[in-house]
C-alpha cells in the first residue's frame, strides 16, 4: 500500500518502498494529494472547489486544464484507480490503495485508542509546508494542524488523567510531558505534570515545569499562568520547604566532636538547630497558601488540585446562555445573564462562563438595555475574573478589549487584548469584528478593512458582521458599496435588529474618531 507521511515529516512511499519524488516535488500536486487524503472516506470534492482552492488565480479553463492534469499525474503514480472520478464534476481518492497517517489518526482518536493515536502523532501537519497565492488552502491548512495538535494534546491529557487515577504516576508523567511538548502552553497538562512530579517527590522537575511554562506564555502572550497553576506551584514550593534540612539557606549537620573534644571530660553542649522554627514557618506558608487557594481561583487543598471536572449542569446552562448571547435582542441578553450566571452557580470555577458573562453585559451596555456605567464595570469584573482562572482564554480578551475601548477610551491597552485575542484563537469572528470597530475608530481603514474582511470569512451569515463591514466601508469610502455589503444578512434577512446595530455602531464610530482626534 502507497504511504503518505503528514505528521512531523513529508513523504510519499509507493509499494515498493521506494519514494515517489515526481509527486513530491510539486507542491501543488502533493497538495492536492494531502487534501484529499486527510477527507473522510465517504467524502467528494467538487471539481469547482478545487479550482477555487488550488488555483483561485487563473480563469476557470485554464484552471480546469491544471486540475485534469494533476489528476492524470496523481493516478500515472498512484495507480489508475487511485483517483474515483463520480460523474463529470466530483472526485474521491481509495482508502485501498492509499494509507495517510492523519487520516488514521483521526480514526484512531475516533475510536477511542488514544495510545496507538499518539504514537502516530509525529509532530505538526504538514511541517513547513504552503503554497503562493493560495489563500483558501493555507487557511485549511492551518485549521488542520491547529485541529490535530488539539486532539493530540487532548489524547495525552486523558493518558495522564487516568494513570493519576490509577496512581501510576511514572506513566501520568510521561503523558503529561508528552501533551506539554505538543502544545507547550497548555496549562491544564502543565498542572498535571506538576501535580506527578510533586507525588513523586520532584519538586526541582515540578518547579521547573512551572518555569518553562511562564516562560513561554511571557514570551509568547505577555501573560502569567492562571491563578490556578500559580497556587499549584506555592503548594509545591511550601511542601518542599517543610521537608528541606535547610534553614536560613544553611544546611544543619548534626554537631561532630572535635579531637580535643573527644577526650575532654566536660559534657559537650549540642548545637541548636532550631527545629521548630523551621517547621512552624513552613506550615504556616502552607496555611496561607491553603487559604489562599478559594481567592486565586484554584481548588482549596493543601495537596496539589486536580484539573476540574465540569458538570453536565453547568456545560448545559453554558451551552442554553451561548445560543441566545448570539441572538442580542434584550431579552435574550438578560436570559443570558441569568443562563450563565446559573453555569457558575453550578461551577464556580467555569472560566468560560464568566468570559460569557462579560460578554453578555458588555452587549448590554453597548446596546443602551443597561446604563454602560452599570454594566461595562460587570463586564470587566467577569473578564478579568475569566483571566484569572485561564489566562489564555480568548473570549475574555476580546471582551475587556472592547470595553477598554468603549468604556475607557484606552486605545492602546485595547489594541493589546485585540490582538492577543486574535492570536489565541484567530479563528474567533467577533474578536476580528471588534477590532476593525477600533480600527476605524483611530482612522487606520486599510487594518480595519482586512479585519472585518476575516470576520465577514469566518462568520459569513452574521448580521452584526455584514452591518459592521458596510460601517467600515461607509467611513472609508463609497456609500453605495457600504450600504451593499450591510445589506448582505442571510436570505436578505436582519431587519430591525440590523438597523438598531447600525445606528448604534455608527453612532459610536463618529464619537470615537472625533474622540481620538481629539487625543
Amino acid at each position: 500500500m502507497i504511504e503518505l507521511r503528514t505528521l512531523g515529516t513529508v513523504d510519499l512511499v509507493g509499494d515498493d518502498r521506494m519514494r515517489i519524488d515526481a509527486l513530491l516535488c510539486r507542491p501543488k500536486r502533493l497538495a492536492l494529494l494531502a487534501y484529499l487524503a486527510t477527507a473522510r472516506a465517504d467524502m467528494t470534492y467538487r471539481r469547482e472547489k478545487l479550482l477555487a482552492m488550488f488555483w483561485p488565480e487563473i480563469d476557470e479553463t485554464r484552471a480546469r486544464g491544471s486540475l485534469r492534469q494533476s489528476v492524470h499525474v496523481l493516478r500515472q503514480h498512484l495507480g489508475a484507480d487511485a483517483l474515483t472520478a463520480l460523474g463529470d464534476e466530483e472526485l474521491s481518492l481509495s482508502r485501498t490503495l492509499l494509507r495517510c497517517d492523519a487520516a488514521e489518526f483521526e480514526r484512531a482518536i475516533r475510536e477511542g485508542r488514544l495510545t496507538e493515536a499518539l504514537a502516530m502523532y509525529g509532530g505538526e501537519f504538514l511541517p513547513g509546508f504552503f503554497l503562493d497565492g493560495a489563500v483558501e488552502f493555507d487557511e485549511w491548512l492551518e485549521s488542520v494542524r491547529t485541529r490535530l495538535r488539539e486532539s493530540a494534546t487532548s489524547a495525552a491529557t486523558q493518558l495522564a488523567e487516568r494513570a493519576w487515577l490509577a496512581n501510576d504516576y511514572v506513566a501520568c508523567i510521561e503523558a503529561a510531558r508528552r501533551a506539554v511538548a505538543i502544545a507547550p502552553g497548555d496549562e491544564r497538562a502543565t498542572r498535571r505534570l506538576i501535580s506527578a512530579l510533586d507525588r513523586t517527590g520532584d519538586r526541582g522537575g515540578a518547579v521547573s515545569a512551572y518555569e518553562v511554562l511562564a516562560q513561554r506564555l511571557h514570551s509568547d502572550f505577555e501573560v502569567l499562568p492562571s491563578a490556578e497553576t500559580q497556587a499549584l506551584l506555592a503548594t509545591v514550593r511550601a511542601r518542599d520547604l517543610a521537608m528541606s534540612p535547610m534553614v536560613d539557606g544553611i544546611e544543619q549537620r548534626p554537631a561532630q566532636p572535635t579531637a580535643s573534644e573527644s577526650h575532654s571530660p566536660k559534657p559537650r553542649v549540642a548545637v541548636v538547630h532550631r527545629p521548630i522554627e523551621r517547621y512552624g514557618r513552613a506550615v504556616m506558608r502552607l496555611l496561607l497558601v491553603t487559604a489562599l487557594l478559594p481567592l486565586s481561583g484554584a481548588r482549596g487543598r493543601a495537596e496539589s488540585p486536580v484539573v476540574i471536572p465540569i458538570p453536565p449542569a453547568a456545560k448545559d446552562a453554558y451551552s442554553r446562555a451561548r445560543f441566545y448571547l448570539e441572538k442580542p435582542t434584550e431579552a435574550n441578553l438578560r436570559h443570558a445573564v441569568s443562563l450563565f450566571e446559573q453555569a457558575l452557580d453550578v461551577e464556580p470555577l467555569y472560566a468560560p462562563a464568566y468570559a460569557g458573562l462579560g460578554d453578555a453585559y458588555l452587549r448590554l451596555g453597548y446596546g443602551s438595555y443597561l446604563a454602560p456605567s452599570d454594566a461595562f464595570p460587570k463586564a470587566l469584573a467577569a473578564a478579568h475574573r475569566a483571566i484569572e482562572l485561564d489566562s489564555l482564554a480568548p473570549e475574555a480578551h476580546a471582551t475587556l478589549a472592547f470595553a477598554r475601548m468603549y468604556y475607557n477610551w484606552d486605545w492602546v491597552g485595547a489594541e493589546q487584548e485585540f490582538r492577543l485575542a486574535t492570536r489565541l484563537a484567530p479563528g474567533y469572528a467577533l474578536a476580528h469584528e471588534w477590532y476593525a470597530i477600533l480600527l476605524t475608530a483611530v482612522a487606520r481603514d486599510s487594518e480595519a478593512r482586512r479585519e472585518i474582511d476575516i470576520a465577514q470569512h469566518l462568520a459569513p451569515l452574521s448580521v452584526a458582521v455584514a452591518v459592521d463591514a458596510g460601517l467600515v466601508l461607509l467611513h472609508r469610502g463609497p456609500r453605495r458599496l457600504a450600504t451593499q455589503v450591510g445589506r448582505r444578512t442571510p436570505h436578505g434577512t436582519g431587519g430591525s435588529l440590523g438597523a438598531s446595530l447600525a445606528r448604534s455602531r455608527g453612532a459610536a464610530i463618529k464619537q470615537s474618531r472625533s474622540r481620538s482626534r481629539r487625543v
